[in-house]
């Protein structure tokens, strides 16, 4: 986990590993690929980036298509992604909500699709910018206990930034 004051250049850090920002100095590598010259879209095949603002992530007509475009983007569409898509969204609970227009949704419930649609791809790395903004306690706790099997059962790195204290803890 990473907090710090507003301002302190959490985010900023964030958007240099995925290589969405540059470094004017120094190096950025993750996963041994340099985040200046590497395109965002072979670094984000293997880190998994949830903004702080679920508005700036979804654009897609409905949930499910939010789900599938890493998918399709990826070249990963097979037989089994539907029910991927189905297992996401349970996970984050939000099951049944297949058709619903993304933006329809509470921001709680943007921010867990978000989440989902890192998850359906499996990247080797999940950053999360602010994840507990617009959760409940259950909710909060629950996505913290999705991340931790995560990298207990997979070896997925886990990297928050999150002024929720508690909830890293806890």
């Amino acid at each position: 986990g990473i907090t710090g004051t507003n301002g302190s250049g959490k985010t900023t850090l964030l958007l240099h590993l995925m290589g969405i920002l540059k470094a004017q100095e120094g190096k950025v590598v993750v996963c041994g690929m340099d985040a200046k010259s590497t395109p965002i879209t072979t670094i984000a095949r293997k880190v998994g980036l949830v903004f702080q603002n679920p508005l700036s992530q979804l654009f897609e007509e409905s949930v499910r298509d939010e789900l599938l475009f890493a998918l399709r983007n990826f070249d990963l569409m097979d037989d089994k992604a539907s029910e991927a898509a189905k297992d996401a969204l349970g996970l984050v609970d939000l099951k049944g909500f297949e058709e619903r227009y993304p933006h329809s949704l509470s921001v709680g419930q943007m921010k867990r699709l978000c989440m989902a649609s890192v998850l359906i791809y499996d990247p080797d790395i999940i950053i999360l910018d602010e994840p507990f903004f617009g959760q409940d306690y259950g909710h909060a706790r629950r996505l913290m206990d999705i991340l931790m099997n995560l990298n207990r059962d997979r070896g997925t790195t886990i990297l928050i930034v999150s002024h929720n204290i508690s909830i890293l803890t806890g």
